[in-house]
């Protein structure tokens, strides 16, 4: 929330100016508590913030929708420079696909297979992250690496969205595992490191989307 947040007012501020780059930070903030929010009411066991979560995640699914209905995608290709690493953010993004695949696959195929819980299921009811990744993060990114090689507007436009989105969540994320680390929760130590090299990656390639549009 504290990267979030800041985010979110900036591309309010930003893109009600008629700022190209407040556009896509709302967009890519809104991405961000859209994720979150939704992750969060369906994971987390009742309390008296359910309501809240409910409301944030309303909010951010149809405020993420209209953003992304105002964005014109071929001006966005327009005024992206000549150095925005395209082959790099679309090798990037194939990473992120095939990574989340191998993780999330192989973690509930064999539980699938044989109709046990996976490990660490026994507490809640289904995975939440790991449906919300394999159906929404690995289809879209693959979708945006492959519009990306072909130079097409959507994919300059989807990139900008979710390497801005991905700033903010590889921020939390790395947050989140140092956290754990430090209540003495258990982690998966190369599932973690891959996680966060993947963040920081997701960052730099943020903010030189970032600096690649031109207003």
């Amino acid at each position: 929330m504290l990267i979030g947040i800041p985010f979110l007012i900036a591309g309010i501020v930003f893109s009600r100016k008629g700022k190209l780059r407040g556009q896509l930070l709302l967009t890519g903030a809104l991405g961000y508590f859209l994720y979150t929010y939704g992750a969060m009411c369906f994971l987390t066991a009742f309390n008296p913030l359910f309501l809240v979560y409910v409301a944030l995640f309303s909010l951010s699914l149809f405020g993420f929708i209209l953003s992304m209905s105002n964005l014109d995608v071929d001006e966005v290709a327009r005024h992206i420079s000549d150095g925005f690493p395209r082959r790099a953010v679309a090798t990037y993004f194939i990473i992120v696909a095939v990574f989340l695949s191998l993780a999330w696959l192989g973690l509930v195929a064999s539980a699938a297979l044989t109709w046990t819980p996976p490990a660490g299921l026994e507490s809640a009811i289904t995975m939440v992250i790991q449906a919300l990744d394999l159906s929404v993060i690995v289809p879209t990114s693959i979708i945006t690496a492959t519009l990306l090689l072909k130079r097409r507007a959507w994919g300059y436009a989807l990139s900008s969205v979710l390497l801005l989105k991905i700033l903010t969540m590889g921020a939390a994320l790395i947050a989140m595992i140092i956290g754990q680390i430090l209540a003495g929760v258990k982690v998966d130590p190369v599932t973690s490191v891959i996680f966060v090299l993947i963040s920081i990656s997701g960052i730099l390639f943020g903010i030189v989307a970032l600096r690649n549009i031109q207003d």
